[in-house]
């Protein structure tokens, strides 16, 4: 969900048409919720999407493709992509009759629970606010940003993890601020594409985390360093000795990283060279160790090594 594609919308809460259905069988799903969503009768589910989307202080927010509310008294949220041919006059979508549990292992990535009639889909409502939103002001996106910068590294390192497991199962993260929910202790990704086999997408983890949680670049530059230096760290963990990577380490283009820093005037040449030598040493005996050879040592020096460097060239504010 790219906010530049984003068409002026302003959301229409007309009283929105709700059908007569079936009642849906108690025993059809297992999720949990609060007053259990999920074993009131089909038309009262129904129900309840429209009151929560004709609500907008149920609206969680906007992007270039979809508007996301909450539905209310539950732990999920409904979105629902914006309506091309201006049919509904709300702006969106109708979701239609049709609520479906038969879900791929590319839905369970977008966090999707349940999927209803023109791609309406159920999904867990995911704790926190978008890093990025149409309706920030300067303010708040330097206040935002601020966050990022003090979240644990573990919150980093999780992001990273996540957007790795679903690239593996042929699902590509979309790094924007609108697609990563952040509150006081974790990031996560809300929005993956499924990637083309025939055309696959390139994918840069480090760079793509980094991306996906600096919303404007160029403008707060010691903030920028701090993120930086965190997707760093947050990296280098998937090298330390005894560690299965998240992914294979190479791929995860920590030099691409580097080298975006550097032209972006992060860091300077001198100190581009100093990591790159340090990062290839490290790979080299992370690639030893995973092949089966006795390089802990060296490694975990490599390690150290590399954490040194990252900490004196991107300084946290």
């Amino acid at each position: 969900m790219r906010i530049s594609s984003l068409k002026c919308f302003t959301p229409c809460y007309n009283t929105i048409h709700i059908p007569k259905c079936f009642t849906l069988p108690c025993d059809s799903v297992s999720f949990s919720s609060k007053n259990n969503f999920w074993e009131q009768p089909f038309d009262e589910i129904i129900e309840k999407l429209g009151e929560s989307i004709s609500d907008p202080n149920n609206l969680i927010g906007c992007g270039g493709d979809a508007v996301v509310y909450a539905v209310k008294d539950t732990n999920y949220c409904i979105r629902l992509p914006y309506d091309e041919d201006y049919e509904n006059p709300a702006g969106f979508v109708d979701y239609g009759r049709v609520l479906s549990f038969d879900l791929t292992e590319q839905d369970k990535v977008n966090h999707v629970v349940a999927k209803m009639d023109n791609g309406v889909t159920i999904m867990k409502k995911i704790n926190g606010k978008p890093i990025l939103s149409v309706d920030m002001t300067d303010k708040d996106i330097l206040k935002n940003l601020k966050k990022v910068a003090k979240m644990p590294l573990s919150a980093y390192n999780k992001l990273l993890n996540q957007v790795c497991e679903a690239y593996k199962l042929g699902m590509v993260f979309d790094p924007y601020g609108p697609n990563v929910m952040m509150d006081t202790e974790k990031f996560v990704a809300i929005d993956f594409q499924k990637m083309s086999h025939r055309y696959p997408s390139e994918f840069f983890p480090t760079l793509g985390v980094y991306d996906s949680l600096i919303s404007v670049q160029g403008i707060y530059k010691d903030l920028e360093k701090s993120v930086a230096r965190k997707t760093l760290l947050a990296t280098l963990k998937e090298f330390e000795p005894q560690k299965k990577p998240c992914f294979e380490v190479e791929d995860l283009k920590v030099p691409k990283f580097l080298s975006f820093m550097c032209k972006n005037g992060v860091i300077n040449n001198e100190q581009l060279e100093k990591m790159w030598d340090a990062y290839f040493t490290m790979e080299r005996y992370k690639k030893l160790e995973l092949a089966g050879f006795n390089a802990n040592p060296e490694l975990a020096k490599s390690v150290l090594v590399m954490k040194k460097l990252v900490k004196e060239n991107f300084k946290e504010i």
